[in-house]
């Protein structure tokens, strides 16, 4: 009994089995006829377009406006009123030195400006006085009631007396400007913000006593609101390149952010060493994104319409920089058939081939770093 169970069970194995297998067999016609259509990719037809042409230069961001503040007064700081980095304006006070001294030489050179126009006018008076005893002279004289001597006499005190008037007012003129220059010198201990801008460095402590002018600035202020770039342009390309020429230019810090400028001034003259043309770039620091020193790959648009073939830059690779080559897949007879190409400059994703293509040529841009030359390739939308 127990072996025709097993004999029973053995045989509805084989049955299923087999109709397993005969299930498996079993394709639809339309699956069982497709012919192998090769890898999918994505293609581009080779076609020029019209591009503007532009220069390429690198540099970096200088601060157009910078001061370096130094005392003009030899004595110890009192007091320092800001710290390193912080936002100033024109004016706004930075530090105090020891006003001691330079107050007491101020107060002695008003007191001898006072003491000069107390003069002056003593000197007034006694010139009026003199003037009125030489027309009394004169008068007697007439009546002949005046000495020869006595009228001497008088012409002699009335010149005199407008000597000393002169003598007086130069004075007081002297005095005033020791005054003036003593008040000066007196506000400049005070020291404050040339600029607006921001507070690059600070090499003032209290207690420090300022040295002369070889010393390092108490404080440098850098106006970040705008900045220079200055670059090298090749003189057989300067023809494009005038003031207001439009520049786009983007920086390490933000990689992926494009900036805009423009050409502030070019160099009339080309460098004799290297044939290049200087060129100054204004840059407006709208966003207080840009610091001085950033370095910069500026793209300078010189205006003119230039045809171009170009391809997305995924759609080229083994690029070889240094002889501007690169590679592409291109679809004929429906097999990828490698190419190489020489490669131009770059807009925005794309690249531009100078040559080793034809118009009307089916680029691989999409799938093809999963074929190789020959591999049957299948094109789709």
């Amino acid at each position: 009994m127990k072996k025709k169970l097993i004999y029973i069970a053995v045989a509805l194995v084989v049955v299923l089995v087999i109709a397993a297998a005969a299930g498996k067999k079993k394709t639809k016609p339309e699956e069982a006829a497709k012919p192998d259509e090769g890898i999918s990719v994505q293609t581009q037809t080779v076609q020029a377009q019209d591009v503007e042409s532009f220069i390429d230069a690198t540099g970096n961001l200088t601060a157009k406006n910078r001061a370096e503040v130094r005392s003009e007064v030899s004595s110890v700081i009192r007091e320092v009123y800001v710290h390193d980095w912080v936002k100033v304006k024109k004016g706004d006070m930075l530090a105090r030195i020891d006003s001691e001294e330079v107050a007491a030489v101020a107060a002695k050179a008003k007191a001898a400006a006072e003491t000069a126009k107390a003069a002056y006018l003593e000197s007034q008076t006694y010139q009026n006085r003199a003037e009125r005893e030489y027309e009394r002279m004169q008068n007697l004289s007439q009546s002949g009631l005046a000495t020869r001597q006595q009228m001497d006499d008088a012409t002699t005190d009335r010149a005199a007396a407008k000597a000393r008037v002169a003598s007086a007012l130069a004075q007081v003129r002297a005095a005033e400007e020791d005054y003036r220059q003593a008040s000066v010198r007196l506000g400049k201990t005070a020291i404050t913000a040339p600029i607006s801008g921001t507070l690059a460095a600070r090499n003032a402590n209290v207690g420090d006593m300022p040295g002369g002018d070889n010393s390092p600035a108490l404080f440098i202020i850098v106006d970040d609101s705008i900045f220079d770039l200055n670059v090298s342009i090749p003189s057989v390309d300067i023809a494009g390149v005038g003031v207001g020429s439009r520049v786009e230019f983007t920086v390490d810090a933000f990689p992926s952010k494009i900036f805009d400028a423009k050409v502030a001034h070019v160099n009339p003259q080309v460098d004799s060493a290297d044939r290049s043309v200087k060129v100054n770039i204004e840059v407006k620091n709208e966003e207080n994104l840009l610091k001085s020193g950033f370095f910069v790959k500026a793209r300078i648009y010189t205006g003119n319409r230039i045809k171009a073939v170009l391809l997305p830059q995924s759609a080229v690779f083994g690029t070889n920089t240094a002889e501007r080559k690169a590679k592409v897949y291109v679809v004929e007879n429906g097999a990828a058939k490698l190419k190489e190409v020489y490669t131009g400059n770059t807009y925005n994703g794309l690249i531009e081939i100078t040559d080793g293509l034809k118009d009307g040529e089916q680029v691989v841009v999409r799938g093809g770093f999963t074929i190789k030359d020959g591999d049957k390739v299948s094109v789709g939308k």
